[in-house]
């Protein structure tokens, strides 16, 4: 699995967590919210550990 796969799952697991706990007047919102930005967010540096990995053995 790539960093970029797994960047996203965390991400997403992580940021639902953190959104549903901020937003106490409607959870199931801020954990889609948290959750969304949290898989972008752990999708974009996977793919960067992915680019730098793949310049550093020379594909």
């Amino acid at each position: 699995m790539s960093h970029t796969a797994k960047g996203a799952i965390v991400g997403a697991a992580s940021g639902a967590v953190i959104g549903a706990v901020a937003n106490k007047n409607n959870r199931l919102g801020g954990g889609v919210v948290g959750g969304v930005i949290g898989a972008a967010t752990g999708a974009g540096v996977g793919a960067i550990v992915d680019k730098k990995e793949r310049q550093r053995n020379g594909y």
